[in-house]
């Protein structure tokens, strides 16, 4: 990943904020959609696994998704989001919750199965484990390696999972660098830049250069990144503005 120097920075601000200190002067805002839960269902599906339907369906529609998980557990739709991407990243996978058991389904709980069974079909190929220098390493499929073991513990599945989609995250945007020279700052699955760029056209480029790469390691399966654009403009300080007062008043209240 690329980070900026400095504890606090552009990079490290909420979103809201970036738009407020940035807004008008002429950026635009990149994001790959729904990034890592897509990265994991391609690799899924290049590893011939089983089909993750509530993936699919969070990648499908979102902001349903996650609505329902907030409903279910009692969060606001903030805290719902960072969930889904703690599943993602491993977390959370044997934490019991209580639900609804009228919905007939625990649809955080279905989610988390999903993960699981992509994780452990990855985990299983052999060819990304190492020893190098008499250390154990597991690389990812862009042969940048992560340490097996750290301070005489074994590093869980979901670190080992998140170094794999990781991965593929950083060569994208390894690839967005080397199509658009106006880049600025990058933010963990998006960036900004100076560029008005087509996002069909960048994301077309992105897949065939992932699909080339994963096609020479001997998998198949079409890669199917989409990219959002979103132009840093005067007008949208405001709303962001006022997403931040609103949280503000709550904090205050409580």
């Amino acid at each position: 990943r690329y980070y900026m120097h400095n504890d606090i920075n552009l990079q490290t601000i909420p979103r809201e904020m970036r738009k407020i200190a940035m807004g008008g002067l002429g950026y635009y805002e990149y994001d790959i959609e729904n990034c890592h839960y897509v990265i994991l269902n391609q690799l899924n599906k290049m590893y011939g696994g089983e089909t993750l339907t509530y993936v699919n369906k969070y990648i499908k529609d979102t902001k349903t998704f996650r609505m329902t998980i907030a409903k279910e557990l009692g969060l606001t739709i903030e805290l719902a989001k960072k969930l889904m991407l703690i599943i993602v990243y491993g977390g959370g996978l044997s934490v019991k919750h209580r639900y609804d058991k009228s919905s007939g389904e625990s649809v955080k709980s279905a989610i988390i199965q999903d993960v699981k069974k992509a994780r452990d079909l990855l985990l299983k190929d052999k060819e990304y484990y190492m020893t190098y220098r008499g250390d154990k390493y597991f690389k990812n499929h862009f042969k940048r390696r992560t340490l097996l073991h750290k301070n005489g513990s074994k590093k869980n599945k979901g670190s080992l999972l998140s170094h794999l989609l990781q991965g593929v995250e950083s060569t994208i945007l390894d690839i967005v660098m080397l199509e658009d020279d106006s880049v600025v700052m990058f933010h963990h699955d998006g960036w900004v830049s100076k560029s008005n760029m087509d996002v069909r056209v960048l994301s077309e480029v992105i897949n065939n250069k992932l699909q080339f790469h994963f096609e020479k390691l001997g998998y198949k399966g079409l890669m199917k990144i989409s990219v959002t654009k979103e132009e840093l403009s005067d007008i949208n300080k405001t709303p962001a503005l006022d997403s931040r007062l609103k949280r503000k008043v709550v904090l205050d209240r409580k």
